[in-house]
């Protein structure tokens, strides 16, 4: 608003000036400028204000009354129509330039402040432009980086295979969304959560990439620490339990040497030592003696058996009441003073010896605990804890074999506590028996698939060898061997998501199975529509469930349904849903897939769903057999069903079964079971 007031009066003025100067000046000329500024400035309102300011400035300073000039001086008014047209036209322009120019200011200012860092290629891979984040997080600056190609960051932990697909993804016109390990200027390497966006022109053709990165090192670092944590905490667990075993024989009043036999396992499997051995000391002598062992020859035994106190680890542990600790038997003293000790134990292959003695709760030493490893070995903390537990274990039993009578009643008390034990025990292991015969099944079939692809590789690189001076006929054994090892990838990335979904805890919560839907079908090239007619005849449906596991099996069903057509035909996939009340359980959805497919034969209905198991060659439908193994998994772990018709020849319709919301229902335009597909 001040410009369009001053640049008026400053334009009047200097028309004034010149007027006095030349004698007469166009009475407009000098009003344009200060119309073009204060749009420029302020924006539309500014420059029409000040376009007005300026007409009526050079009406009433320059120009005769309205009424004179309009009898004697038209041209004067047709300059000042002009001069208000062409001002205001200016002013319109110029407000939407100074918006379009703040607009783009602020988009700028929002890249360059975000956190995320952000990089713009051209459409071949060049660096176009990157934030201050990008400089931060590479330690390239915005000049090193400018004109480079991203592989500038490469680190090597990723095949060529993994930047083609990313490379086919985004160049189709996709967006690609996946981490990545990178390189830093410095050399040290970053893991980053990356999504590349392709920009398009108006003819559809891809023209930049934009790729936003953040940093997830440290959350991955996390996920590293959370995993040893677990197996830590799986490792202590084992522990427990073979102290539990202990704890149950104990309470059976099993004799003195089963009792000892059960106390070295279970030392030797806690602290993972090779092997071991249980002293007693001698009534007449005071020696120790060998009571049980695991790994030892008779000389070595023979030997072992006549141990005073001082006497190399065992005897130290005995005279000082403390455990003792060898990591390496070649540089220990206690070892070095009993040459005849130590050639036993290298003959033996031992290296290391961790000696705990076992004392009664008065304190009186009866018997020795010795673990034996076959290289130098420093215990943990945790393994001197369990250590100490079985020795005190021991050292009970022992103690209430000598005395028996006194022991009588904490035995019944024992055995009270260790009933509700046994109860928790046999739960669990009822469980862990249904999991390690299903593990034992899938471990066999396995390992009989996997030695099928393993062959193939192997043969044709001995024919590859020998026929290398015909170089397409090796070609296409080589060929071969990469189809082999493909199938054979596949065959192991199945198998681990069985493995997965098997042990994995699956949280349920509710999932709107249509969203869900429409992700898979945008993602997945196979679903598009110039590949198959999928049609989804629900618009929103809410279930119990898990979104990863219920991602896993829609879209094996519907690869299925796409894949296994007759050559040639173009699949044709219909999903739609039902709502259900089972007797005496909450209301169900009832998910249908149905295709057009080859069909399955009746008598493979039940087995279709087990492990490995496959209808046709992998030449006509490639696969693993895998697949239905882990939707079937998959749905069980969600508390669900599932199931299917078809008739060979005629499509297939699967169905799984999950519990829906109390509020909720399914909400579609299929509510009832069409008849069987045919």
């Amino acid at each position: 608003m001040a410009v369009a007031v001053g640049g008026t009066a400053v334009a009047t003025l200097v028309r004034w000036a010149v007027g006095q100067w030349v004698g007469e000046a166009p009475p407009f000329i000098t009003f344009y400028p200060i119309a073009i500024a204060a749009a420029l400035v302020g924006g539309t309102g500014p420059g029409v204000l000040a376009t007005a300011l300026g007409g009526l400035a050079a009406d009433y300073f320059f120009i005769p009354p309205i009424g004179h000039f309009l009898r004697h001086s038209p041209g004067l008014l047709a300059e000042m129509g002009t001069f208000l047209t062409v001002s205001i036209a200016i002013s319109i322009v110029g407000g939407r330039l100074r918006s379009a120019f703040y607009q783009s200011r602020l988009q700028a200012t929002a890249l360059e402040s975000a956190a995320n860092a952000i990089l713009i290629t051209d459409h071949q891979g060049v660096i176009q432009w990157v934030n201050p984040a990008f400089e931060r997080l590479s330690g390239y600056s915005a000049a090193e980086a400018l004109g480079q190609n991203p592989r500038v960051l490469k680190s090597d932990r990723h095949d060529q295979s993994f930047f083609k697909r990313m490379w086919e993804t985004v160049t189709a016109g996709l967006v690609w969304h996946g981490e990545v390990v990178n390189k830093r200027k410095d050399g040290s390497l970053y893991t980053e959560e990356m999504t590349i966006t392709p920009v398009k022109n108006p003819r559809g053709a891809v023209t930049r990439f934009i790729a936003v990165k953040q940093d997830v090192t440290e959350r991955k670092q996390t996920e590293v620490e959370m995993a040893a944590l677990r197996e830590r905490l799986a490792a202590d667990l084992a522990a427990m339990e073979r102290l539990h075993e202990v704890s149950t024989r104990f309470a059976r009043q099993d004799d003195l040497r089963t009792l000892l036999d059960a106390i070295l396992q279970a030392a030797i499997a806690i602290v993972q030592a090779q092997k071991g051995y249980v002293q007693l000391p001698d009534p007449g002598s005071g020696e120790l003696t060998i009571a049980t062992h695991q790994g030892f020859d008779r000389e070595f035994v023979e030997f072992f058996s006549h141990i005073g106190a001082g006497k190399v680890a065992c005897g130290t542990a005995m005279e000082t009441k403390q455990c003792v600790v060898v990591e390496d038997v070649t540089l220990s003293p206690l070892f070095l003073a009993e040459p005849r000790a130590l050639q036993l134990k290298l003959a033996a292959g031992m290296r290391a010896v961790v000696c705990t003695p076992l004392l009664s709760r008065p304190g009186q030493l009866v018997g020795v605990l010795s673990v034996h490893f076959d290289a130098p070995h420093r215990p943990s903390d945790r393994d001197m804890r369990m250590l100490a537990l079985l020795a005190r274990q021991a050292a009970d039993f022992i103690e209430r074999t000598q005395a028996e009578n006194a022991l009588r009643a904490a035995k019944e008390e024992l055995a009270l506590a260790n009933a509700n034990l046994e109860r928790k025990v046999q739960e669990r292991t009822a469980k862990l028996r249904e999991m390690v015969e299903e593990l034992e099944g899938f471990s066999y079939s396995l390992v009989h698939d996997l030695r099928a692809p393993l062959r193939a590789m192997q043969s044709f690189s001995a024919l590859a060898e020998e026929k290398c001076g015909s170089w397409p006929e090796s070609l296409d054994y080589f060929n071969r061997i990469r189809t082999a090892s493909i199938r054979l990838d596949q065959l192991i990335t199945d198998a681990l998501s069985y493995s997965t979904v098997v042990r994995q805890e699956v949280a349920v919560t509710p999932v709107e199975v249509g969203r869900l839907l429409r992700g898979i079908l945008e993602t997945y090239p196979n679903f598009q529509p110039s590949v198959a007619e999928i049609r989804v005849e629900f618009d929103a449906l809410t279930v119990l469930g898990n979104e990863a596991a219920l991602t896993q099996v829609l879209s094996n069903l519907l690869g299925n349904a796409v894949k296994f057509v007759a050559p040639g035909a173009k699949p044709r996939v219909r999903v739609w849903a039902q709502s259900r009340a089972p007797p005496d359980r909450r209301r169900v959805a009832r998910i249908w897939v149905e295709d057009s497919g080859i069909g399955i034969p009746e008598e493979a209905h039940q087995r279709i769903f087990g492990m490995f198991q496959r209808m046709h060659r992998a030449e006509e439908y490639p696969g693993t057999g895998i697949g239905l193994a882990i939707v079937r998994k998959a749905v069980e772990r969600m508390g669900g069903e599932i199931g299917l018709e078809s008739e060979l020849g005629k499509g297939s319709r699967f169905w799984i079964e999950l519990a829906t919301p109390e509020e909720s229902g399914t909400a579609g335009k299929k509510n009832e079971a069409p008849a069987a597909s045919g």
